[in-house]
This record gives C-alpha cells, structure tokens and sequence, in this order.
C-alpha cells in the first residue's frame, strides 16, 4: 500500500475518525507554518522594510509607473490613508 493519494501527495497519516484526522491535520499546518517562519512567501529585500518604505513603492508603482492616468481623487485618497496610518510609519 502506498502512503500516496490519487494526485500524487503523501499522506500524514491515518486515522479512525474525522475529528482524530482534522487534530492531526490542524498540528501539522501549524509546524509547517513555524518551521517556515513569519516572512515564508515574502521576497527577502521586504523583510525588514518600513510602513512608509512600503507605502512609497507602492504609490510609485500605482502612481508614478502606471501606464494608466488615475484620478486626482485616487490619488489623494490614498495620501490621506497614508496619513491617516501615522501610527505604523
């Protein structure tokens, strides 16, 4: 007996019922999620970059880089988000 299903990915185990097979799978997917860390998925130049470092690429890319014209009102929108955001910059 393979420990394979039928798309290919392996089993963690087999259990007599439901809930005992959804306990295992909830342990799992934490250590998994805690062996790859808080940053797992995100480009290693983003680890440690500020709100505002984040925020300014982000308006450069939506603003200054679009090909597409944005209305003023977008744009001031979202200065005034940032703004509002003080906090974490």
């Amino acid at each position: 007996m393979s420990d394979a299903t039928a798309s290919g990915a392996a089993a963690i185990g087999y259990f007599k019922t439901y809930e005992e097979a959804y306990q295992a799978l909830i342990v799992y997917n934490a250590t998994a999620c805690a062996q790859a860390g808080a940053n797992a998925g995100i480009p290693r130049q983003y680890w440690d970059i500020t709100f505002a470092e984040l925020y300014e690429l982000y308006y450069s890319s939506k603003f200054n880089n679009s090909k597409k014209k944005l209305s003023r009102s977008s744009v001031y929108c979202t200065k005034a988000a940032f703004r509002n955001c003080e906090k974490l910059h």
